[in-house]
């Protein structure tokens, strides 16, 4: 289940939520993915409005139905909310600057509960996870051109910082699928990197002290260079997108 969701959401597609946008939002272009099924059965579906953003996307896995739907203000995605079999289990709102930038997640429901985000031009830089006030966690990211290769985790124990996980990552030089869905944030740290990266992972190493995980992705490609299948040593994925 790990691999598949770091797989789905980890693909690597560029924060487009940074970039400028006009206030009165033209229709998406691209090539957009309708679904991707993993060993033959459908997992994830992907619709979208008339302006070709995304508005619902469904995951199913085991039985269980993970469905996220998404609402937009001035071409930016304004809120998410994410349902389990019916059920709300979270609900996020985006907050931007001047430039369109991501500055604040709220987690709503969950009291003084928000990520913030540091920058260095148009790529975030740091994360923190702010509670009641106070900075539990933070996130900091290192680049090589459009794509995070690394990702360091921090825990506040009180005045001192503790690394808890790296991630380190590689990459293709292919279009990546999920580029057009602008999906401002994730709070995975896999899904997270996908969101600030601009091609498909093919190689991704998680280590803290006493664990260690390597993941290589292989990949086949249309005549446009978009992937329509995967593997990661397990299991096989297939991706079709709208006519």
């Amino acid at each position: 289940m790990k691999k598949i969701i770091i797989l789905i959401f980890a693909l690597g597609f560029t924060l487009t939520a940074c970039e400028k946008e006009d206030d009165n939002p033209e229709q998406q272009t691209g090539e957009f993915i309708k679904s991707i099924a993993i060993n033959g059965e459908p997992v994830i579906t992907f619709t979208y409005n008339g302006l070709n953003q995304l508005i619902t996307k469904k995951t199913t896995v085991d039985g269980a139905v993970m469905e996220e739907t998404y609402t937009y203000e001035d071409g930016l995605m304004a809120t998410e909310t994410m349902k389990v079999n019916g059920d709300v289990i979270a609900q996020y709102s985006f907050e931007y600057d001047n430039d369109k930038r991501l500055q604040k997640c709220n987690v709503e429901g969950t009291v003084d509960v928000n990520w913030t985000f540091t920058y260095d031009g148009d790529k975030i830089t740091e994360a923190y996870y702010n509670i009641n006030g106070g900075v539990a966690k933070k996130q900091l990211y290192t680049y090589n051109g459009d794509n995070i290769i690394k990702v360091e985790e921090y825990y506040s124990y009180g005045e001192t910082w503790t690394l808890i996980t790296v991630f380190e990552f590689e990459y293709d030089n292919k279009n990546n699928p999920m580029k057009p869905l602008k999906i401002p944030f994730s709070e995975d740290i896999s899904e997270f990197v996908g969101l600030f990266s601009s091609h498909n992972i093919t190689y991704m190493r998680e280590y803290d002290p006493g664990i260690e995980e390597e993941v290589y992705y292989t990949y086949t490609y249309n005549d446009k260079q978009y992937p329509i299948t995967c593997n990661d040593g397990t299991d096989n994925y297939t991706f079709t997108y709208l006519p």
